[in-house]
């Protein structure tokens, strides 16, 4: 599925790539029973690099190279600190 929304996204625009991914999600969870959730204790860095690939938030080398230092905590927003320099 990664292989599919990162060949997508430089095509469509990131509401087209979740509104696909919300449809997929569905059609698993009512054809097949899966749900594709995954707990946050075990994958929640992963998730928030997912979503920031996909949102265009950070380029391919930005996200390799970024840690938890990067992370700004502003209570109810997080920011990585890209454009704050």
């Amino acid at each position: 599925m990664l292989a599919y929304f990162e060949q997508n996204s430089k095509i469509w625009k990131s509401s087209t790539l979740w509104a696909h991914f919300s449809m997929i999600k569905a059609m698993l969870n009512v054809a097949n029973n899966q749900d594709i959730k995954a707990p946050d204790d075990k994958y929640f860095m992963f998730k928030v690099v997912v979503v920031m690939g996909i949102l265009g938030a950070c380029c391919r080398e930005e996200l390799c190279q970024m840690s938890l230092n990067n992370i700004e905590d502003f209570g109810n927003t997080l920011s990585s600190g890209k454009h704050s320099r």
